[in-house]
């Protein structure tokens, strides 16, 4: 099993957090919405005390892109439908910065050897390219919370109802 970006980004924020998540697989729903959440806290996912959606990049750009904006309006709608869904109070959308995966990392230096259009793996020119470029791309010195990004949503009952209006519009 090759290790999944979000699996790592899963891992990470068990660690930031210090609480032991697990990837939910469980599809949650009632008469209006329906969906998975990534994580949840608590007795079962029906009846949550936390739910967590992560959002993984192994970009530091787009990692920083998220700095210091406020929450995309659409992810906070999502995660109020699965605290309405799992009848969580709390929950966080939570940006992760990610080493690249080792698959997608062997492909980008294979773009990167036909692109410099050299003799062999082993050219010098290539080896310093595909070097910095994996630098580029993998994080070990970025400290643990610095690779971390929390935008907590706090459960808002009041907002459920929007859910079965805009379900009526598509009626």
């Amino acid at each position: 099993f090759p290790v999944t970006i979000e699996f790592e980004s899963i891992e990470t924020l068990s660690l930031y957090k210090k609480k032991p998540y697990e990837k939910n697989e469980i599809r949650v729903e009632n008469d209006w919405i329906s969906g998975t959440p990534d994580l949840y806290y608590g007795e079962s996912i029906y009846n949550a005390e936390e739910v967590d959606d992560v959002k993984s990049s192994y970009s530091i750009w787009s990692f920083l892109a998220n700095v210091p904006n406020k929450l995309d309006s659409d992810y906070e709608w999502q995660l109020t439908g699965y605290q309405w869904l799992t009848n969580a109070k709390i929950g966080a959308i939570n940006y992760i910065l990610c080493d690249m995966p080792e698959h997608l990392m062997m492909e980008e230096k294979k773009r990167l050897l036909y692109k410099m259009n050299v003799i062999s793996e082993m050219s010098p020119e290539y080896l310093l390219a595909a070097e910095k470029l994996e630098r580029a791309l993998c994080y070990p010195d970025i400290p643990l919370e610095e690779r971390v990004l929390i935008f907590p949503v706090q459960g808002d009952e009041s907002k459920y109802s929007f859910f079965k209006w805009e379900y009526r519009d598509w009626e």
